[in-house]
């Protein structure tokens, strides 16, 4: 089945019409929310246990040359 995708004057909507806005725009925007999402997650769980993990890390270092 062909759907032609036709503007509002009767014009055909052609490439930027049909693949751009519907595919590539909409693909950005959903990895756009996917990526927000993520790194919530990473700054909220991850990053502090890295950061604490750092700090130990680094004391440990300090107290082994002092």
């Amino acid at each position: 089945m062909r759907i032609k995708v036709i503007k509002t004057n009767g014009q055909k909507s052609g490439f930027i019409g049909t693949v751009l806005v519907r595919k590539i725009v909409f693909n950005m925007l959903v990895g756009s929310v996917l990526l927000f999402i993520f790194l919530q997650t990473i700054w909220r769980f991850i990053l502090p246990s890295f950061i604490s993990q750092l700090a130990v890390i680094f004391i440990i270092h300090l107290r082994i040359y002092i």
